[in-house]
């Protein structure tokens, strides 16, 4: 254990040290027994994982870790021991990681607007393998017709617009709106932000609850709304004042019955 650790990803490691693994880990109750596949090293060899330029599997992962460990002893890998730890490993501790070297990325290359940091968000959606327990997860699109041949998630990306660092993720079932997702995701966001969203992000609820987080809204105006304006500013600039829409026409009426009348 001690030579991989040793040898492995180590400029990585100055950003996923040892003692900060091992830290979220206790902070979301995960307790581990001591051997060579314990947190840090399943961390590191996931993230090796991804790294590699050619598609690698699980028994790749092993044999790797092994020459790292110098272990040349002719044994059997069959990749399902390293399967096991990655299984073991909750998600929330793969969630601390991702905003944590988010997080530093943002603060050594972000982009900055009047003091802001400017963030970018959207969602999409990615095909899983066809197995039932991703199928009951997630479940599967549909067009009416018929419905897609492997499950399907849906995703919300939160990315650092001048270092392209994912700074927050959510997954979810494909019936889960973008919408559910992001107002999810705003409980945690930090404040002092620049959100831009395409234009299912400007709506009357969302330009209420983003402020109340601490940051600022923008995206584009929908070509639905009804012409408020109240003020001209200048060339092609103007002040608008949208009143609340109607319970039955949001699909968060307890949320829109919150924010005020206009």
């Amino acid at each position: 254990k001690e030579k991989i650790l040793d040898a492995a990803l180590n400029p990585i490691r100055l950003l996923l040290p040892t003692t900060l693994i091992e830290q979220w880990c206790r902070e979301v109750g995960y307790k581990w027994r001591e051997r060579v596949l314990g947190p840090v090293v399943t961390v590191l060899a996931c993230i090796w994982k991804h790294l590699q330029p050619e598609v690698v599997s699980a028994r790749d992962v092993e044999d790797g870790f092994a020459e790292l460990a110098r272990d040349g002893r002719d044994k059997t890998r069959s990749g399902s021991d390293f399967c096991q730890a990655r299984g073991r490993l909750p998600l929330a501790v793969f969630r601390k990681a991702l905003q944590h070297v988010g997080g530093a990325a943002s603060q050594a290359a972000g982009m900055l607007f009047h003091n802001l940091r400017v963030w970018l968000v959207d969602g999409t959606t990615l095909r899983t393998p066809n197995t039932a327990t991703l199928e009951s997860h997630f479940g599967r699109a549909s067009n009416g017709k018929r419905a897609s041949r492997s499950p399907v998630a849906r995703l919300l990306l939160l990315v650092c617009a001048g270092s392209g660092a994912v700074l927050n993720a959510l997954s979810g079932s494909y019936v889960t709106s973008e919408m559910a997702q992001f107002i999810q995701m705003l409980a945690t966001m930090p404040a002092g932000g620049l959100v831009l969203g395409d234009r299912a992000y400007g709506t009357f609820l969302l330009c209420c609850l983003v402020p109340v987080s601490g940051s600022h809204l923008l995206a584009r105006s929908r070509a639905e709304r009804p012409n408020a304006k109240r003020k001209r500013l200048g060339y092609r600039d103007h002040l608008e004042e949208w009143k609340r829409p109607r319970r039955e026409h949001s699909a968060f009426p307890e949320l829109l019955m919150r924010c005020p009348e206009t």
